[in-house]
């Protein structure tokens, strides 16, 4: 049992992608700091172990050279022994109506689940779920691609807590103009995405329906959270 758990926190600590990969030292400190008293050897030994075992836990290595240790990472996700149905409709639900406003990097670690998915309806007969659902965009002028791509800088913005600049459309004085955005919050409402923001230096929190931006660009400034921000009172 010990060497079950052991190896249960080792697959969770260890990253997938090799820019993401974890030394072998910096694995250990990890390890000890979740209670597995365990030494350098002892984890190089279950490193050895996993990696013999290539076909069914795809782990990689950089091998160290001289005083630089080994780094660690998952070539994909580990998935599912048998993701059920449930499980499955799950996943693609979830790419369709919460995938498009996450940032990238979250996009591409959920990317082997949800081709398991399809794998698994496809299976199960159940390849037509497809034709039951579907995502509408609000009705404007940009095209798909350019508000998907305003979903992902945005969503990376709020979730680093960074400003980013926009260019819209202000219809009151008939004129394109560029502003510097302080993201406090995003709201999907059946359909309807804004977001709740402050704009270049005027404290008044705003409510900006997403398909009015053009371009929008990440900044590295950080935003300014107001004292009391509460997402609630703008829902």
């Amino acid at each position: 049992m010990e060497k079950v758990l052991l190896y249960y926190e080792i697959f969770n600590l260890i990253p997938v992608g090799l820019e993401n990969r974890i030394s072998t030292t910096a694995l250990l400190k990890k390890l000890n700091n979740k209670g597995c008293n365990i030494g350098l050897q002892k984890l190089q030994r279950a490193l050895r172990d996993i990696s013999a075992t290539h076909g069914l836990f795809p782990l990689c290595c950089e091998q160290g050279t001289g005083a630089k240790p080994s780094e660690w990472f998952w070539i994909e996700r580990l998935q599912f022994p048998m993701m059920s149905i449930d499980e499955a409709i799950t996943f693609k639900l979830a790419e369709m109506f919460v995938e498009p406003v996450l940032p990238i990097t979250l996009r591409d670690r959920l990317e082997d689940y949800f081709k398991q998915a399809d794998k698994r309806l496809e299976e199960g007969g159940l390849g037509h779920w497809k034709n039951k659902f579907k995502v509408v965009l609000p009705e404007n002028n940009l095209s798909v691609s350019t508000v998907m791509k305003s979903l992902s800088v945005i969503s990376d913005a709020l979730i680093h807590n960074r400003q980013f600049k926009a260019s819209f459309f202000e219809q009151n004085h008939n004129i394109e103009a560029e502003y510097m955005i302080n993201p406090l919050g995003m709201v999907l409402n059946l359909g309807n995405i804004y977001i709740v923001a402050t704009i270049d230096d005027d404290i008044q929190i705003k409510k900006l329906p997403l398909y009015i931006f053009k371009s929008v660009t990440l900044k590295d400034t950080p935003a300014i959270i107001p004292e009391g921000f509460d997402l609630e009172n703008y829902t």
